[in-house]
């Protein structure tokens, strides 16, 4: 009997460092509950708020395409333009966020007037999110968006944005083969990325609530992770082609910690291959009102994005 209650013990005890273990990797993977402003409910829902109206307000104010459908997808994108003497020839190609799960391109053009005021023409691309989509698929909508963006303003310079999960599907689009889009040549001209708040491991997303979802597999992870590309692959012709690329990693001091140390690795590794690569640990800001804060030209975030850009600092 002493020993049945010995291991009766002994599977409790692991039982429970498995959901102590589990609860852990699901509050990293929960932004919401580590911001200092207000409960994890609230602040989704003022991010949502101030995403949604930033955004509308875009679309009455500037000259938009809208839905515009990309060739061999089923996505459209949402294009605004600043004025028609601008003679800027920039344009910023921004990937919403959401967990892979959430939100559109309908929220996504938030930062659009202070842009267009510095002559910039913003894309908002949409992309199948889970459980719909796949992590392979979505991928692939975003370069074949992107892929036409490069043909389409063919004089213009690109620089690639994105936010939390649309963080990691930006740098995903600099780990490209281009030739396979037939634009190879065209990719000189992305000038610059800028992830804010991502993810760049894969890993601990499989391991979290969120995967209930995404559904992702030990391959997904492999393939669509940038930190384990970048890591297993040195000398890859994909990161040899995006050496004339500026990468400009962003994140807030209330992210999660695992957010935060996959940025820094981010960074290193980017480094590590010769890519110019800056970071910047914004302070006082959590994972939600680090992107928010693009709507003010004079924002400290936004004055990095200008700065990359090569834009007027305002």
């Amino acid at each position: 009997r002493r020993s049945v209650r010995c291991v009766d013990a002994a599977m409790a005890a692991a039982a429970t460092e498995a959901q102590s273990t589990q609860a852990e990797v699901d509050l990293q993977m929960s932004p919401s509950k580590w911001s200092a402003r207000m409960g994890p409910d609230a602040v989704i829902t003022a991010h949502c708020t101030c995403l949604d109206s930033e955004s509308a307000t875009a679309r009455g104010e500037l000259h938009c395409e809208l839905n515009v459908p990309i060739a061999l997808s089923k996505q459209t994108v949402d294009i605004t333009f600043p004025s028609p003497t601008s003679d800027a020839r920039k344009v910023f190609f921004y990937i919403h966020g959401g967990m892979w799960q959430f939100f559109s391109k309908r929220e996504s053009l938030f930062m659009a007037r202070p842009l267009a005021a510095n002559g910039v023409t913003v894309v908002a691309p949409d992309y199948t999110i889970a459980p719909s989509g796949t992590m392979a698929q979505m991928v692939e909508e975003l370069r074949l968006a992107l892929a036409y963006v490069l043909q389409r303003f063919a004089t213009h310079d690109v620089y690639i944005s994105g936010h939390s999960a649309g963080g990691h599907l930006a740098v995903m689009m600099v780990l490209t083969d281009w030739s396979r889009y037939a634009c190879a040549s065209a990719a000189s001209r992305i000038k610059g990325v800028i992830p804010v708040s991502g993810l760049f491991n894969l890993q601990p997303v499989k391991d979290c609530y969120a995967n209930e979802a995404l559904r992702l597999t030990d391959a997904d992870v492999k393939a669509f992770s940038p930190n384990i590309l970048l890591k297993e692959s040195s000398g890859s012709s994909n990161i040899e082609a995006c050496k004339h690329t500026k990468v400009v990693v962003i994140y807030a001091q209330r992210d999660p910690t695992e957010f935060r140390a996959q940025s820094i690795a981010l960074v290193q590794l980017l480094k590590s291959h010769g890519i110019d690569c800056d970071e910047h640990d914004i302070s006082d800001m959590d994972h939600f009102d680090v992107i928010e804060c693009l709507r003010d030209k004079s924002s400290r975030v936004s004055r990095i994005v200008q700065a990359c850009m090569g834009l007027p600092l305002t």
